[in-house]
This record gives structure tokens, sequence and C-alpha cells, in this order.
């Protein structure tokens, strides 16, 4: 079993800094719709740099909690 650390953080800025405060560690990254339409697929391509051997997880479900699509819309 692996630790999936959510990247739901308000900025891109917060959730690049917890990437590399991460960067060491054996483990899955999620990216949620919010972060992914707010920061596109460069983010994700910034996160493989910070970490090439990080696991992604795109959850880009668009039926989910009402405040994550207020939030994405």
């Amino acid at each position: 079993m692996q630790l999936c650390v959510a990247l739901d953080l308000s900025s891109r800025e917060e959730n690049l800094k917890l990437a590399k405060e991460l960067k060491d560690f054996d483990i899955w990254l999620k990216v949620g719709l919010r972060s992914y339409v707010r920061d596109g697929a460069d983010f994700v391509k910034e996160l493989k740099i910070i970490n090439k051997d990080f696991k992604i997880f795109l959850d880009l479900k668009l039926y989910d909690i009402p405040n994550t699509m207020a939030d994405t819309a």
C-alpha cells in the first residue's frame, strides 16, 4: 500500500511547494479537477520535473462533491 497525497491547495504555487517537500518519497500525487482546470496539463508536467518517479492520479470526474464543482466552475 502506498500513500496518495491530494494536491488540492488553493494555488498552483502551494501545490508545487508541497510536491517539492515530498520529492524524496515514493508516493502517489492526486490532482483533482479544480487544480487541473486552474493549472492545466503543464502543472502535471512540472510535477514530473520535480520527481520523474511520482505516480500521478488525475481525479477528473465531473460528478463530485458540490463544493468541488462550485470551486471548479
